[in-house]
């Protein structure tokens, strides 16, 4: 669902700014990062702390929107501007900056650099493929945004596209994250635990192979739910009581088929939160990374028994934010 990008800083030079609608792309190559992309930096800062200073030195007719939608980027630092691990970045010390872009680009399977015109033309003569670059002067209709608009406004149910088109789906949406949750409601009512052990797995093993973080033993997983029957204040002492027992069993049944068997397989910290919803908010399924909140409208029960995709409707939400964040609470 995400798409991303490296940015050479001299894309962001005052003196492109004067050609017809340069701004314009520049804005919009900013306002779908905001949506649904991400900016790949490197470690040591010097790629992001150059595109500030360019952005920060434009003249107000130019650079006064591209300021504030900077400003948003940086306050969601570790959600749209992910800073690269260090190990792979020590020897880049001695690249200039769009060496370092280029570097970041390849080592880290990012869509596209974002260049200048010129950096493009220099670029290439160097042998670097076409494919691998965006100018910025074009930015709107690249191949990067087109990809960008479908993933963000067009996405099919996911039993019309492939298992592949699936895959890199989930890839995208997983590559860069910090740690996972997973929200569902049907999980605490332990029934076809299998079913939901078999969607969440899915999930967790692309993270593992392909997320830059979680190659590296880093990130955690949580999986948060709601227990099975619902408390309210007026029942019964007997009712309470009851239902008290059906939640603690309900919670066992997950654990002993869910949590456990997913620990034991992948070898992580794995934590399963049961909370209380006595006004019934806890309804949509989502899986939330620092950077997207995707929407599974039938959870994470996502395969028939012949392996193939069922019928869900799988799309960026990330206007849940703060739902997401009281239903944890």
């Amino acid at each position: 669902m995400l798409i991303s990008a490296v940015v050479d800083p001299s894309a962001f030079d005052r003196s492109y700014f004067d050609a017809p609608d340069y701004r314009l792309h520049a804005e919009r190559f900013l306002s779908g990062v905001y949506s649904n992309g991400l900016v790949i930096v490197d470690a040591g800062g010097r790629l992001q702390q150059s595109l500030v200073n360019n952005i920060r030195s434009l003249p107000t007719q130019y650079g006064q929107r591209l300021g504030l939608r900077l400003a948003e980027l940086l306050k969601k630092r570790g959600k749209r501007l992910i800073q690269c691990h260090s190990s792979p970045c020590n020897t880049t010390s001695d690249y200039t900056l769009i060496e370092l872009a280029y570097h970041l680009k390849t080592t880290y399977n990012v869509d596209s650099l974002i260049t200048s015109h010129r950096s493009t033309e220099e670029l290439q003569s160097k042998g670097v493929p076409a494919s691998d670059i965006t100018s910025l002067s074009v930015y709107s209709e690249s191949e990067l945004e087109r990809r960008r608009c479908w993933y963000m406004e067009e996405f099919p149910p996911i039993d019309q596209i492939s298992i592949s088109d699936f895959d890199e789906m989930i890839i995208r949406t997983v590559r860069f994250a910090e740690w996972l949750r997973f929200y569902d409601k049907q999980i605490g009512k332990g029934s076809n635990t299998s079913h939901f052990r078999k969607g969440i797995e899915y999930i967790l093993k692309k993270w593992l192979k392909h997320g830059h973080f979680a190659k590296r033993g880093e990130g955690s997983v949580e999986i948060i739910t709601c227990e099975k029957e619902r408390m309210y204040e007026d029942e019964s002492i007997f009712a309470q009581v009851s239902k008290q027992e059906s939640n603690k069993q309900a919670f066992q049944k997950v654990m002993r088929e869910l949590v456990e068997p997913l620990k034991k397989k992948f070898h992580r910290l794995i934590e399963l939160r049961m909370k209380e919803d006595r006004d019934g908010i806890f309804h949509a399924r989502h899986l939330e990374t620092q950077s997207a909140i995707v929407l599974f409208d039938r959870g994470f029960d996502l395969f028939k028994p012949d392996g193939t995709l069922k019928r869900s409707i799988v799309k960026m939400d990330n206007g849940s934010y703060n739902h997401l964040k009281e239903c944890r609470e």
